[in-house]
């Protein structure tokens, strides 16, 4: 069925499903759709996030247009500006009323992932990255990361190099950096320390 603009969608990367479940941020605040009439809780498409809907409120035009969300755990996780937050679906199936619960994170993420079952917040502008809900602080347990290039050398053409690779990273201490490389496939290398 159409649906009125202020009901549109005002944050593209919001948009999530979970099951029957989409959400997705509007002018109006969060929506919850779902494709069975019967669902009292987010059947009739009303905003669910009327109990954060100041906070959305109190955000700028730009930071509602570069909010994000994410389904994690049956879980809708929305973070606007420097907010995040997440949506319980099943409690609020169960107890029939929208339940969410406010995150403290310092960090002004504009994307959010779930790869290999593990949240990640990010921001773009900055490159920073994070894994969430790990149950440690940020700095007290080691960061796996991979990057891997495409093909930087073509058949019959010469060979081409990578000549540096930026990670960057804000700790106020000394930070120990341990990198391996390998070529085509190959096996890693021995491990390399910086600080």
């Amino acid at each position: 069925r159409p649906v009125d603009s202020d009901r549109g969608c005002i944050a593209p990367k919001t948009f999530a499903i979970s099951g029957k479940i989409s959400f997705q941020l509007s002018h109006e605040g969060v929506i919850g759709f779902s494709v069975d009439e019967a669902d009292e809780i987010v059947g009739d498409r009303i905003p669910i996030s009327r109990s954060i809907q100041p906070d959305i409120d109190a955000m700028t035009s730009a930071q509602k247009t570069n909010a994000c969300g994410v389904i994690f755990n049956n879980r809708y996780y929305l973070q606007v500006g420097t907010k995040i937050w997440f949506y319980d679906i099943e409690a609020s199936l169960r107890q029939k009323r929208h339940v969410w619960v406010d995150l403290d994170f310092p960090y002004d993420f504009n994307i959010l992932r779930v790869i290999d079952n593990t949240l990640y917040g990010g921001n773009q502008t900055s490159g920073q990255n994070y894994t969430l809900l790990t149950g440690t602080q940020d700095g007290s347990t080691n960061v796996t990361a991979v990057y891997e290039s495409g093909d930087i050398t073509l058949p019959g053409m010469p060979n081409l190099w990578v000549e540096r690779i930026e990670i960057t990273g804000e700790q106020s201490a000394s930070t120990i950096l341990r990198m391996q490389t390998k070529t085509d496939g190959g096996s890693y290398g021995v491990v390399d320390s910086q600080a």
